[in-house]
């Protein structure tokens, strides 16, 4: 995957970040080559009890406002690869609000763990291992 949004998910955070291994990118200059570079921090409201049966409701809406988030980043930023990885029970929250990335240009993958307690580096290294973006490179101090 050359250029892609990935989110992080699980029941009360979202992170949204771009990846893009190609040189010359009018999408994020800012970010280095290669390197997740975090685009948007979503936080879902608080519930007391997770016993609640509002629960599901609040996951539901949670995910649908980071699906609304993946949309709009894929859509403003010309992104044709989608990744989401988040916990099983989250994933299905998500896939089931995903009406909006069905669109025969965007390639959207779903992973089922979860990484939203990690760094942004720890989340690139698990990437990586899984093949899904290319490893981080070291920074070599010279001499």
């Amino acid at each position: 995957m050359n250029r892609a949004c990935i989110a992080i998910v699980d029941g009360a955070r979202a992170r949204i970040y771009s990846y893009d291994r190609t040189a010359g990118s009018d999408a994020v200059r800012s970010a280095p080559v290669g390197v997740l570079h975090e685009v948007v921090d979503l936080r879902a409201a608080a519930t007391e009890d997770h016993r609640d049966p509002h629960t599901a409701q609040s996951e539901r809406r949670f995910a649908g406002q980071v699906i609304a988030a993946l949309a709009r980043m894929t859509r403003e930023q010309a992104f044709d690869h989608v990744l989401v990885v988040a916990p099983p029970v989250m994933l299905g929250a998500l896939r089931g609000v995903a009406g909006e990335l069905q669109r025969p240009e965007l390639v959207v993958d779903y992973v089922a763990r979860d990484l939203a307690r990690l760094t942004s580096p720890q989340i690139h290294d698990h990437l990586a291992q899984l093949r899904l973006v290319a490893p981080r490179r070291s920074e070599v101090a010279p001499g």
